[in-house]
Order: structure tokens, then sequence, then C-alpha cells
């Protein structure tokens, strides 16, 4: 099950759970533990990493990783910072979606101000929890 994580990365602090909600993203009727890691002692442009894991009764499967470092900005930004994700209600009768909003910022951007933000639907394709085509889209401020 999952705890606080007490564990030294690549970076100077400790990593801890902050929650963890269970939804039916399969639609097999059983819900999956959506959980999400941020940092204890970071910044807003601390790592953060969210997650999907199915249970079958005796070890869980994750099939979704979103990680805020892992991530590239598009053309004209020059890094991409804070992530914020929520659960949406059925698209057109289908399942519940994934929705994960980035801030991109430009050169001279403050951490506080990002120039506009990418926002990407995700959803379960039979295997995992993918992007769905021609969700992104570029919101800017």
């Amino acid at each position: 099950m999952l705890t606080p994580i007490s564990q030294r990365p690549r970076f100077p602090y400790y990593w801890r759970v902050t929650k963890v909600r269970f939804r039916d993203l399969t639609g097999d009727g059983l819900p999956e533990i959506v959980w999400e890691l941020f940092t204890s002692g970071g910044t807003g442009s601390s790592p953060s990493l969210k997650g999907v894991d199915r249970w079958n009764g005796q070890s869980a499967a994750r099939v979704f990783r979103f990680h805020n470092v892992d991530r590239k900005p598009p053309p004209d930004f020059e890094y991409v910072i804070g992530v914020s994700w929520r659960i949406v209600g059925a698209v057109d009768g289908g399942l519940a979606e994934i929705e994960t909003s980035e801030s991109l910022h430009r050169s001279d951007d403050g951490t506080c101000c990002p120039s506009a933000y990418r926002v990407t639907r995700h959803r379960w394709d039979g295997t995992t929890i993918a992007p769905v085509s021609g969700s992104e889209t570029i919101e800017d401020q």
C-alpha cells in the first residue's frame, strides 16, 4: 500500500504522498488507485509525480505516470514548471479522463507567471491511460 516515502533521489529533499483517491478509470467496475507524490522541502518548481495503479488483490500495476520533469516545452518556450491534474467526468458517454495542465515559461517569465499552459486529456486505451489524440492545447495567458 502507499505510504510516505523517505528516499533520497537526485534531489536534496524527500518525497511524500499528498493525495490518494479511488476511481474507476478503466471501465472494469473496480476502482484504480490514483495518487500524487510531491517533494517536501522543495519549491513550486520542484519535482512531482502523479500516477494511477490497477490493483488485482495482490499487487499493483502502473497504468499512468506523469512526472513534471519528463516533459519538454513546445517551441517558443524555455521550460515547463508546474503541473496540475484533475479527473474529469465521462466525455461523450465514455470513460472518465485525466486532464493535465502544465505551466509553460519563456526565458523572461517568473516562476509565478507563465506565458501559457499546455492542457492535455488522457484516457484508458485498453492497456494504459494515454494522451487522447488531438487533445493537447496551448492556452495563452
